[in-house]
């Protein structure tokens, strides 16, 4: 569990690179060592990159159920608006809410082996598209039954053509836990019936729960966490829906605020002072997890002060019985707009669920803190990445830029065809002057000593005196460059390749890098268009 007091946890060429580049915040001097080969040396490569499937581009998509959180219930059966009771006590109740004033309370006994209780709504949906389905559940009472999040889907006729689900086990501690189910739906599917739903494994099951927060909604991001992007508050303390808060300092403002997002318009506000040593101020989500799985969780940070303190993702692994089975966490003191953060591994394999933290963290008495966080992910994957929204789905807050990224220049925009992953790619076109560059990147936290991959997707469609560039810069903890890496390629493919660095290792003293692809002329004046999808930091 996530204690105040365990240790260690929440306790070459030599090139003349003189430019500054604008947003950068950082300065490459004239001996600094710039690895620039042809794209035909090692380690640096072009390969030809292997095309995904594509899937739609991901939107602010809207919830396809009706009174998803069970806000309005004007019937007399205790059935929230819009849901069929499933021979269970229903009352819609307004204590231990994650949304909204409201949650549903289901009640059971007597359950047969193989039979199961609940409820359900039918909704219409569109065949082939990815989706992503949630639902919080706070389970008091749970004996010999399994609580289910479960999806029939339906062609035109009625008739089945597949199904979707994940399921719970024990009793929840008092807590509500994350359920998620998603992927692809049937290509005939015309409708969904969305469950909860308790099923007997023996006979004489019963089950007193409470569920809130039901989603379903077109998604290619397959994420556990319900609110990643904390768009959703209806609590009046102002912190996300979904998320709960946890204070130990005397000044704490933890809300959900219209400044800094960068994915849709609200991002999350975390500060606070006067924290003891070790104490900790932030928010935190519970999430169902498999146990032997692979995962990353990564979000994008922007620290505006910090004393005595750090900013945090952590995360705790805990099993059927609440009892502490693991942790992982990573932290950063630097002062620097969306940088993201991640951890990756593997889950114990006991684990029955997961505790997300986003924090503000005091290194000693007196510490204090304040930042703001976005674009939260949580997903099972069996190649992890540092960087946030890596293959450019989601929209940003800039025009015609993708969340979580930066941009420098003209001529920057985003595409939806040629892609190599999902639905959309970046965009780098137009004509540029001797010293003139466009290109976007994105600054990730790195530790010193560690390995690292990174490559991206470039699909060139033409080029006249220029050439595309991968870079990678690594800052100190005072914000000086101490490496730049880079590959320039001049090679038209007309279709997608990988530019990628392979067994590299992050420099003594680097504590973040700067991720950038660019668009460079290589005389007077150059001209090109390139496409960038699928960008790898690991």
């Amino acid at each position: 569990m996530l204690v105040q007091v365990k240790k260690g946890i929440a306790g070459g060429l030599i090139a003349l690179l003189l430019f500054t580049m604008p947003g950068m915040n950082g300065t490459i001097a004239a001996d600094q060592e710039e690895r620039d080969y042809s794209w035909q040396s090692a380690p640096f490569r072009l390969a030809q990159a292997v095309s995904a499937t594509n899937l739609a581009a991901k939107a602010q998509a809207a919830n396809l159920l009706t009174n998803g959180s069970f806000e309005a219930n004007t019937g007399t059966t205790g059935i929230a608006n819009g849901w069929t009771n499933i021979y269970t006590t229903a009352q819609t109740v307004s204590s231990s809410v994650t949304s909204g004033q409201k949650a549903q309370r289901l009640t059971a006994s007597k359950i047969g082996k193989g039979y199961y209780v609940g409820m359900s709504q039918r909704v219409k949906i569109d065949g082939g598209k990815p989706y992503v389905a949630n639902a919080n559940v706070n389970i008091t009472k749970l004996e010999k039954a399994d609580v289910y999040l479960y999806m029939d889907f339906l062609n035109s006729a009625g008739e089945w053509v597949g199904n979707s689900s994940t399921s719970y086990s024990s009793p929840t501690g008092g807590k509500y836990v994350t359920l998620t189910a998603n992927g692809t739906l049937p290509a005939k599917a015309a409708f969904a019936e969305v469950y909860i739903m308790v099923k007997g494994n023996a006979d004489l099951g019963s089950v007193d729960l409470l569920v809130d927060q039901m989603n379903l909604r077109y998604d290619w991001d397959a994420n556990l966490l319900t609110n990643p992007g904390f768009e959703s508050f209806t609590s009046p303390t102002g912190v996300a829906d979904g998320w709960s808060k946890i204070v130990s300092g005397d000044k704490p403002a933890i809300q959900v605020v219209a400044q800094s997002a960068e994915e849709g318009t609200r991002a999350h506000r975390i500060s606070d002072a006067n924290l003891y040593k070790d104490g900790m101020s932030g928010i935190y989500q519970n999430v169902k997890m498999n146990g032997n799985a692979t995962y990353n969780l990564s979000a994008l940070f922007n620290a505006t002060s910090l004393k005595k303190a750090k900013v945090q993702l952590y995360i705790d692994f805990l099993n059927s019985k609440h009892e502490y089975i693991g942790n992982q966490s990573t932290d950063s003191t630097v002062l620097q707009p969306n940088l993201s953060m991640s951890l990756n591994g593997k889950t114990p394999a006991n684990t029955a669920y997961a505790v997300v933290y986003i924090l503000v963290r005091s290194t000693e008495a007196g510490g204090s803190g304040a930042f703001t966080v976005d674009m939260a992910n949580l997903s099972y994957t069996a190649t992890p990445n540092k960087l946030t929204n890596p293959s450019f789905e989601i929209a940003g807050s800039q025009s015609q830029l993708a969340a979580g990224w930066r941009k420098e220049g003209k001529g920057i925009s985003l595409a939806t065809a040629p892609v190599s992953a999902g639905g959309k790619a970046q965009k780098i076109s137009g004509t540029l002057s001797s010293g003139e560059r466009a290109y976007i990147y994105q600054s990730v936290k790195v530790k010193a000593g560690d390995p690292y991959f990174a490559s991206a997707n470039v699909y060139v469609e033409s080029l006249k005196n220029a050439q595309v560039r991968y870079q990678i810069i690594f800052f100190d903890a005072a914000n000086q460059v101490v490496l730049s890496n880079s590959f320039a390629n001049k090679d038209v493919s007309k279709k997608y390749q990988q530019m990628y660095f392979d067994k590299y290792v992050v420099p003594d003293k680097a504590v973040r890098a700067n991720v950038i692809i660019m668009l460079e002329p290589t005389a007077a004046q150059g001209s090109g268009t390139v496409y960038i999808d699928d960008v790898r930091f690991q």
